[in-house]
């Protein structure tokens, strides 16, 4: 028979866990926010245009992770547990994004050349592709808050000033993750290891979440998926031309950047603060004359 002084204690612990564990979400949601506009930008450009959408699919995102998670969890009586849940998805998804990304050349390719005249198709179509790519993880994010007020919130007469702690360390952890992204992991580490560190938090939060409600399943998955993170990340990035807004007008075809990405090879390609710099060489085999393309 559990007494009433346990009890305390493990709601202190629960309670603790979903302060912090906000806080964290929104460090982590940040990170993620200046990772994928970063590799977004290499895509679909820096232009006003395209920061609008990135930010309109990043809250669009939010808004409906809010509006569906509120309605849920007023129906479970187990907010930790869906807290957990939530952060193991943000994790998952959140990692994909990157990779996404840096695939979207092909795609990206074919509309700049067939939607490059009409500016309001070209956008709504760069905006289809970012609010595919986005559109997970930030619903999941959105969805935290509202799980993440049921399980602190324990009085009515409180749920105001429950409702605001859970916002401020959420803001305050969301601009921390923002400062760190941009000052700190970024230049020193590159996108690919500042997306781990943030899927990493995401996942260290679900796991100490399914600890404190002990759901033992929950745990060995989420030590699995953490494990297998960390072994993706150690993949060699990929080395090839990323078409996007940096070089579309470079090509009159994506055949003709097709060609030059399968007959060149790379001589210089380093990332820091201020954007990756590529540059590749392309060999003339009749006339021996180099070709170069710097990214």
């Amino acid at each position: 028979m559990v007494s009433a002084a346990q009890k305390k204690s493990k709601k202190s612990a629960t309670d603790k866990l979903i302060l912090w564990g906000i806080g964290g979400s929104g460090a982590a949601g940040l990170i993620y926010e200046v990772i994928w506009q970063r590799a977004l930008t290499n895509t679909i450009g820096g232009t006003v245009y395209s920061f609008s959408i990135l930010l309109a699919a990043f809250l669009a995102g939010l808004a409906i992770g809010g509006y569906f998670g509120g309605r849920y969890i007023d129906n479970h009586n187990e907010p930790i547990k869906i807290f957990g849940l939530l952060q193991l998805g943000i994790g998952l998804s959140g990692a994909t994004p990157l990779f996404i990304i840096n695939s979207l050349g092909p795609i990206y390719g074919e509309l700049f050349y067939r939607l490059r005249l009409s500016f309001t198709l070209f956008t709504f179509a760069q905006m289809a592709m970012v609010f595919v790519v986005m559109l997970l993880p930030t619903t999941l994010m959105g969805a935290s808050f509202p799980v993440a007020v049921k399980a602190w919130a324990h009085r009515l007469k409180e749920v105001g000033r429950n409702t605001g702690d859970i916002y401020a360390i959420n803001t305050w952890g969301a601009a921390a993750g923002a400062m760190a992204a941009g000052f700190i992991l970024i230049p020193t580490m590159g996108l690919r290891w500042t997306s781990l560190i943030a899927v990493s938090i995401n996942l260290l939060i679900a796991l100490l979440s399914f600890l404190v409600g002990k759901s033992n399943r929950l745990i060995a998955t989420t030590a699995l998926v953490l494990g297998g993170a960390v072994l993706v990340s150690l993949l060699p990035p990929a080395s090839g031309v990323v078409f996007g807004y940096n070089i579309a007008n470079r090509f009159t075809s994506y055949s003709e950047y097709e060609e030059f990405n399968r007959t060149s090879h790379s001589v210089f390609d380093k990332e820091s603060s201020y954007g990756r710099v590529q540059v590749f060489r392309k060999m003339n085999v009749v006339s021996s004359d180099s070709k170069y393309l710097v990214v």
